[in-house]
């Protein structure tokens, strides 16, 4: 969010007549829920003027993007082969 700010920030002082519109897009409205609840993330929202969108995804995109997500976690230790590379690069 805090690069999308500052994109909209210099667009903005570079051209004044343009209209800027941010928008954070999300698979659901439970992750959407993050910049329209009440925690620290939706003040930064709406002190940035960011919109939280939901989108309309198949069961299949969804899928995806979870595993994807839970590959990208790194609160989770990898599982390594013998060579040390972890099993997604082997």
């Amino acid at each position: 969010m805090l690069k999308l700010a500052l994109v909209a920030s210099v667009l903005r002082r570079s051209y004044p007549g343009l209209k800027v519109e941010s928008y954070l897009v999300f698979a659901d409205v439970a992750a959407a829920n993050v910049l329209n609840g009440r925690g620290w993330a939706s003040l930064a929202a709406k002190e940035f003027e960011v919109e939280a969108r939901v989108i309309a995804l198949s069961p299949d995109v969804v899928d995806a993007i979870g595993e994807a997500q839970r590959k990208q976690d790194i609160r989770l230790v990898d599982e390594c082969d013998d060579t040390g590379a972890p099993e997604a690069l082997s």
